[in-house]
C-alpha cells in the first residue's frame, strides 16, 4: 500500500515490503469457496480533505499539507473522487470477482471538534458500507488509520495527544469507536483496530515524514507505542461489547483484529554476523514486539527482546491478524549501529544496495518467498491470518501482473501446506493519494486520470489477472502461462 520511510540519521529508510521470485512445482492452485479475495482502502487517500460543502477537514494531515510536506507541494482535496464515486469503484471491485472490500474510516472527518460528532460523516459511511454489501462485498472496516483531527495531532501548535505518556489519546478515541460502531455493527462483523503500529512510530517520530514530523525521538515513539497498545485492547473490548449483531450468520457477532506491516528482514550480506544479528533484531521490532504485547501481554518498550512487564489487559485481544505485506527489507550495522534502541540500520530501497534486483517504482525489493517467511512466522501465534494489502507501485503496469501472480500464488500454496489463511486484498482498487509521496506512487488496478474532471479511470492488465483469480478461485497452468512472463 504505500510509502513507509524512516531515515534514521543520514540514511533514508522505507517500511514497505514486497519481493519476487517462486518456483512453481503445483498446477492448479485451489482457493477455497470461502476465501476473501478483494481491495483495501483509506478515506484520506481515496477521498481526501474537503468535504462536500467545499469545507476542509482540519487533521494532522490537512496541516502537514499546509506546511508543504508533501512531496512537490501537493494538496489531497479530492483524493481519487472515491468520496462521491464510491459506488463505482464499488462495481469495479464486484466486476473483479472480488467479494470482499475493505475501508478505513477518517477519525477527523467523524469528530471534526472534540466531543462533536458529524451525523453527515456518519451517514455517509453507513451508505458506503451499505453499498458494499448490495454487491455481496463482505465489508473489513479499520477503524484508525492515521489520520486524526488537529485538536488530538497538530504539526502547527505542536500538540500531540499520541506522544503523551498520559492515557488522553486513547480515551478521546474511545469516544469515536463508540460512536461508530452502533450504527455499523448490522452491516459489519469484520473490525481492525488500527494499522502499522511501526509504520506510525517510525514514519512520526524517528524520521519525521509524517506529522508531527519529529527526528528520532525516542521517548515519543515510546509513549505512541504503549498508548497504541492500550488503543488496541480498549477497542478490541469495546467493538466486541457494541457489535452483538451477526450480520453473515456464521455463529460469530465481531471478530476483531490488527494490521501489521509485514516485513521479511533478511541480512544485508547473508555471511556477515553483524549483520545476522542486526537483521534479527529488526524482524523482532517489526514482526513482533508489538504483537507480542496484545496477545501475550508481554511488554517490552526498550525492544531489547526482553518484556519489562506482563500487562494482562492487553493479552488475548487478537482473533485474527491482518499481514500488510511489500516487500524485503535488508539490515545491516550502518550509520546507526551506534543509535539505540535500534543499533542497526534497515535498508529499504534497492538503490542502496543493489539496483539491479527487480523492484517497484518505489524501489522497493520484490520477494514472494519473503510473504511466505512472514505467514511462517506469524502463524505461530496460532490466529487466522489475512493478507489485508498487497500491491506494487508501477505506472506502466508491466512488472504487476508478475507481482501479484507470485503473490496470490504464495498464498495458495501455503494454504494447501496447512496454513489458516482466509483472505487476500490488493492495494488498491484505484491509485490514490500514497502520503507524503502524493500522487507520484500508483497501486490502483484502474489508472486514475487527475488532469480530467472526475478522474476517470482505465482499467489495468492487473485487473484482468486478479479477476481471472477470483473468478476462477485457482491459479491453473493456464492462468500462469498467460501471466507468469508478463
Amino acid at each position: 500500500m504505500k510509502a513507509h520511510l524512516f531515515v534514521l540519521a543520514a540514511v533514508i529508510v522505507a517500511l514497505l515490503g514486497c519481493s519476487r521470485t517462486v518456483g512453481v512445482t503445483k498446477f492448479p492452485i485451489q482457493f477455497p469457496p470461502n476465501f476473501l479475495f478483494g481491495f483495501a482502502t483509506v478515506a484520506y487517500q481515496s477521498e481526501g480533505t474537503l468535504r462536500r460543502d467545499d469545507t476542509r477537514v482540519q487533521s494532522n494531515w490537512s496541516e502537514w499539507e499546509d506546511l508543504g510536506k508533501v512531496q512537490d507541494g501537493q494538496r489531497n482535496d479530492l483524493g481519487n473522487g472515491f468520496r462521491d464515486g464510491y459506488a463505482e469503484d464499488l462495481d469495479r471491485a464486484a466486476a473483479l470477482g472480488a467479494n470482499t472490500f475493505s475501508y478505513a474510516v477518517d477519525w477527523a472527518r467523524l469528530e471534526p471538534e472534540q466531543g462533536v460528532f458529524d451525523e453527515k460523516e456518519l451517514k455517509r459511511i453507513v451508505d458506503i458500507i451499505t453499498a458494499m454489501r448490495v454487491r455481496g462485498l463482505k465489508p473489513l472496516i479499520v477503524l484508525f488509520h492515521w489520520v486524526t483531527p488537529a485538536w488530538v495531532q497538530s504539526p502547527k501548535t505542536g500538540k500531540d495527544m499520541l506522544a503523551q505518556e498520559d492515557s488522553e489519546f486513547v480515551d478521546s478515541f474511545m469516544e469515536v469507536v463508540n460512536y461508530v460502531v452502533p450504527p455499523l455493527a448490522g452491516l459489519v462483523d469484520d473490525w481492525v483496530t488500527f494499522e502499522e503500529p511501526y509504520s506510525i512510530v517510525l514514519a512520526e517520530y524517528i524520521v519525521g515524514e509524517h506529522p508531527p514530523g519529529k527526528i528520532l525521538d525516542i521517548q515519543s515513539s515510546t509513549n505512541a507505542i504503549r498508548n497504541l497498545m492500550h488503543l488496541h485492547a480498549r477497542t478490541f473490548h469495546m467493538v466486541k461489547n457494541l457489535d452483538n449483531k451477526d450480520t453473515d450468520g456464521d455463529g460469530i457477532a465481531a471478530t476483531v483484529g490488527l494490521e501489521n506491516l509485514a516485513v521479511e528482514v533478511v541480512p544485508l550480506h547473508p555471511d556477515a554476523s553483524e549483520d545476522i544479528k542486526v537483521a534479527r533484531h529488526f524482524n523482532y521490532i517489526l514482526n513482533h514486539q508489538f504483537v507480542n504485547a496484545i496477545w501475550n501481554g508481554d511488554v517490552d518498550l526498550d525492544l531489547d527482546g526482553q518484556a519489562e512487564e506482563n500487562d494482562p489487559d492487553l493479552a488475548r485481544t487478537l482473533d485474527f491478524i491482518g499481514l500488510n505485506y511489500y516487500q524485503r527489507v535488508r539490515a545491516a550495522p550502518g550509520a546507526l549501529r551506534n543509535v539505540a534502541p535500534f543499533f542497526g540500520t534497515p535498508y529499504v530501497d534497492v538503490r542502496e544496495y543493489d539496483p539491479s534486483l527487480p523492484h517497484s517504482d518505489m524501489y522497493q525489493e520484490v520477494s514472494p518467498q519473503g510473504l511466505r517467511t512472514v505467514i511462517e512466522e506469524y502463524s505461530e501465534y496460532g490466529l487466522p491470518l489475512y493478507i489485508t494489502e498487497n500491491g506494487m507501485a508501477d505506472d506502466d503496469d508491466d512488472l504487476r501482473p508478475s507481482f501479484l501472480l507470485d503473490h496470490i500464488y504464495t498464498v495458495g500454496m501455503a494454504l494447501a501446506d496447512g496454513y489458516d489463511i482466509r483472505g487476500f486484498y490488493v492495494w488498491t482498487i484505484s491509485d490514490n493519494f500514497e502520503w507524503a509521496d502524493g500522487r507520484g506512487s500508483r497501486f490502483g488496478l484502474y489508472k486514475v486520470d487527475y488532469t480530467r474532471e472526475g478522474f476517470p479511470r482505465t482499467k489495468t492488465r492487473s485487473a484482468n489477472l486478479f479477476s481471472a483469480i477470483a473468478e476462477c478461485r485457482c491459479i491453473d497452468s493456464e492462468i500462469w502461462n498467460a501471466w507468469a512472463s508478463r
